[in-house]
């Protein structure tokens, strides 16, 4: 069989080998298989996205359990700010007038 340049052999018992840099001609017993360079090629580039995409993201769970956090904060930070804006408002002052008018105004009205 003929190998060339950036290709892999796999032996029958699973052994995997580099093919020289220049075409070969070389004896590969039967069942041995030949990776082409394309294939080869092709494996290790999805290999490299797989892995450097993982690096690249941290773990979902630590991204919601940040997200979580900032959310928490913001929370408490707006509810301490609406309680101290409250507590440094004035209390209404209702004045309730009940004079006869008021009284004779609702026993009109019930009877």
């Amino acid at each position: 069989m003929v190998v060339h340049p950036g290709e892999l052999r796999v032996d029958p018992d699973g052994t995997v080998s580099p093919t020289p840099d220049v075409p070969t001609l070389t004896y590969g017993e039967r069942g041995t298989k030949i990776i082409t360079a394309d294939e080869v090629n092709q494996m290790l580039f999805n290999n490299f996205l797989t892995s450097s995409s993982q690096l690249m993201q941290p773990d979902k769970n630590e991204r919601l359990e940040q997200k979580l956090d900032q959310l928490n904060d913001t929370i408490n930070r707006n509810g301490q700010a609406q309680l101290s804006a409250m507590r440094k408002q004035k209390a209404p002052v209702i004045n309730i007038h009940n004079d006869a008018a008021f009284w004779a105004h609702i026993h009109k009205s019930v009877n």
